[in-house]
C-alpha cells in the first residue's frame, strides 16, 4: 500500500510540474503573433501580412485579455505557399493596414480562447469608390435613390456620404 501511495504521489507531482511548465505566462507578443496568424488565415488577400509596427499593447486588469493596436504590411509571400515568416519581406507599395485586436486567454490552459481582429487601410490616398444605390424603379438619385447617391445626371449629389475605401 505504501508503494502505491508513493507512486501516486510521484505521479501527481510530475503532472503538476508538467502543468506548471505548460502554463508559461503568455505575453503581449504571443497575443500579437496569434492575432496576425488569425488575420492571415481569415483574410481574402493572396499575400501574407506581417507586423510593420506595434502601436499599443494593453493587458487588462483581469489578465485574461490583450487589447492591441498595430500596423500590418503586405509581404511578397503567398499565403498558399508554406512560407517562412522571418524570410517574408515587405512588398514594395504593398497594402498597409491599421489594425486592432482583442485576444482572450483561457486562464486554465494558457491557450487563446477568442481572437477578434479589425483592419482598415491606413493610407488615405488609396483608391476610393463611390457606392451607387438604385431606387425601386431602377433610377438613381432624385427619382428614388437614397440621399447621397448619384443624381440622374451621373454627378454626385451634394450629400454624397457613401464613399468608402476599397480594400483590395
Amino acid at each position: 500500500m505504501r508503494t502505491y501511495l508513493k507512486t501516486m504521489l510521484l505521479a501527481g507531482l510530475a503532472s503538476l510540474l508538467l502543468v506548471a511548465q505548460a502554463e508559461r505566462a503568455l505575453t503581449s507578443m504571443d497575443a500579437l503573433d496569434a492575432a496576425i496568424e488569425f488575420y492571415n488565415r481569415a483574410s481574402e488577400h493572396d499575400h501574407a501580412f506581417k507586423q510593420a509596427s506595434l502601436l499599443q499593447s494593453l493587458k487588462t486588469s483581469s489578465s485574461e485579455h490583450y487589447k492591441l493596436k498595430f500596423n500590418l504590411q503586405e509581404t511578397v509571400c503567398l499565403k498558399s505557399e508554406n512560407y517562412e515568416k522571418p524570410k517574408c519581406t515587405f512588398m514594395e507599395n504593398g497594402l498597409l493596414l491599421k489594425c486592432s485586436a482583442l485576444v482572450s486567454v483561457l486562464k486554465e490552459s494558457s491557450a487563446f480562447a477568442n481572437i477578434a481582429v479589425t483592419c482598415d487601410t491606413s493610407i488615405p490616398n488609396k483608391q476610393e469608390v463611390a457606392r451607387v444605390k438604385r431606387g425601386g424603379n431602377g433610377s438613381r438619385g432624385r427619382e428614388g435613390g437614397r440621399p447621397g447617391s448619384r443624381s440622374s445626371t451621373g454627378k454626385p449629389s451634394k450629400s454624397l456620404n457613401f464613399v468608402e475605401r476599397l480594400l483590395m
